[in-house]
């Protein structure tokens, strides 16, 4: 945990220092608004004309259209050839991988939204100048009363009731992030973020009943039940207000995640996704937020079966 703490505090102190005003300035810019330090804001101006021509936005905009274009103008989302051509085993399983892909790419029900992912990710590149994203396998079963039919020797089939494990979410995920939730060390290669930063942390607003859920039940497909903490004590890492960031991502809207509500449930708390590398090997971990483990640090491999960190910046 103190780890995670010094993670957090020294990335959190140099993005604030170094990013934080230029990815306000071009969220603020792009939802038609001025800098905050613009003259247009100051008392000098208070009377006068402050109309923003949306020159940002609409060029943005353009260049979305390109993207879209550049990206969806035929009806096969992505193209994938075999390196050696006569090796009929690589022809195949290329094919096969092409039309799995195709699959998960197109139908949103099933696998991941392209379309407004790719675009998304693109505008946020224009707007703060890098774009990120989280990728997992959402699975997520219930337990159903189900009836088969079992052979026993000498009477025959007989039907029996019994409980069983059923799949209700099982797809690919492809998350983006908003750059002020994603922590990494600043002395990171700029080429390779995420594979040479010893550290990645990634906020992760939650509803408290998720958490909750999660304490009592775990999460995933092997996932054990989560460190039972006091509600009040989660109650504690309630998002923020003083997100400037976010304030400027949302323009004269009221942040979402802050929202009060009469049940608890509802509330957003702010969990922290945490990859630590220690000895040579890297770690995986929740907490709530630098305040308290929710679960026990795992190798990498044991949260995410490929054993690399699902971040793409």
């Amino acid at each position: 945990m103190k780890l995670a703490q010094d993670a957090y505090k020294r990335s959190t102190t140099y993005a604030e220092n170094n990013y934080r005003k230029a990815w306000e300035d071009g969220l603020r810019l792009f939802n038609s608004q001025h800098a905050r330090d613009s003259k247009y804001n100051s008392e000098g101006y208070k009377y006068r004309s402050r109309i923003f021509r949306p020159k940002t936005r609409s060029v943005i905009r353009k260049h979305e259209a390109t993207a879209a274009q550049a990206l969806f103008s035929n009806p096969d989302v992505l193209s994938l050839d075999p390196i050696n051509k006569d090796d009929m085993g690589q022809v195949v399983s290329a094919g096969i991988t092409k039309e799995l892909l195709q699959y998960r790419l197109t139908n949103s029900s099933k696998g991941i939204p392209w379309f407004i992912t790719s675009i998304g990710a693109f505008q946020d590149a224009m707007n703060v100048g890098l774009c990120a994203s989280f990728q997992y396998w959402d699975y997520t079963t219930e337990t159903r009363r189900v009836t088969k039919q079992v052979e026993v020797p000498g009477l025959g089939p007989i039907s029996l009731e019994m409980e069983e494990e059923v799949p209700v979410v099982d797809k690919p995920c492809c998350e983006l992030l908003s750059m002020q939730r994603l922590r990494f060390d600043p002395a990171a290669t700029w080429s390779n973020v995420v594979g040479t930063s010893p550290y990645i942390i990634l906020e992760m607003p939650m509803y408290l009943g998720d958490v909750l859920d999660r304490m009592e039940k775990g999460h995933g497909k092997a996932g054990k039940p989560w460190k039972t903490l006091d509600e009040k004590k989660l109650l504690g890492a309630k998002m923020s207000e003083d997100d400037p960031v976010q304030q400027a991502r949302d323009g004269r809207r009221e942040n979402p995640d802050t929202v009060k509500s009469s049940v608890s449930d509802f509330d957003v708390i702010q969990v922290h996704l945490n990859f630590i590398r220690s000895e040579g090997k890297t770690y995986a971990f929740y907490s709530l937020k630098d305040l308290e483990l929710l679960t026990a640090p795992v190798p990498l491999k044991e949260m995410f079966p490929l054993g690399e960190i699902p971040i793409t910046v």
